[in-house]
């Protein structure tokens, strides 16, 4: 939905909506959002390392 993505808000607020090619832009921030996911994941060890796991 793009009225959640803050960055897209950004981007509508500063009239530059014309400029942007949003099935570009929302497709890269799907990926973004999957990137972050497993990247979380991925951090588990380190953070078991540390004694943070509970």
């Amino acid at each position: 939905m793009p009225h959640q993505n803050s960055s897209f808000a950004q981007l509508v607020g500063a009239g530059m909506r014309q400029r942007c090619d949003e099935r570009l832009f929302f497709r890269y921030a799907w990926w973004l959002n999957g990137a972050r996911v497993v990247l979380a994941f991925a951090s588990i060890p380190y953070w078991r390392w540390l004694g943070l796991d509970g």
